[in-house]
């Protein structure tokens, strides 16, 4: 094996172990801050308009994993990317804390216009 491919192999374990050890932290505080803006939204938003009762951030996290499964849709625009596991993985985390960042700002913002 030449010096370039056992960089590269290295290199490749490094990423997976990386990737391994980023969605074990991630992806339960990614979770945690899904519910968390659903219970939120669903305070400001489906208690005082439909009456329904207040949920919880775990309740707001197993709805959220339901419509996730639900809804799913694979994005297949990024088949060919030529991005970096990293570079992936920052990128989706961000995605998903704006996401919620704006759902919130957005939500407030209407909220005060309902009272």
């Amino acid at each position: 094996m030449s010096r370039a491919s056992s960089k590269k192999a290295e290199e490749g374990l490094a990423g997976c172990f990386f990737a391994l050890v980023y969605c074990l932290v991630t992806v339960p505080l990614m979770s945690v801050l899904y519910g968390w803006t659903l219970a939120t939204l669903w305070a400001w938003f489906m208690v005082s308009t439909f009456g329904l009762p207040h949920i919880g951030v775990a309740q707001a996290i197993g709805l959220s994993i339901v419509v996730r499964v639900i809804t799913y849709q694979a994005d297949a625009s990024n088949d060919n990317d030529e991005r970096s596991i990293y570079e992936s993985l920052i990128t989706s985390t961000l995605k998903g804390v704006l996401l919620c960042g704006f759902s919130l700002i957005t939500g407030a913002i209407v909220f005060h216009f309902t009272k």
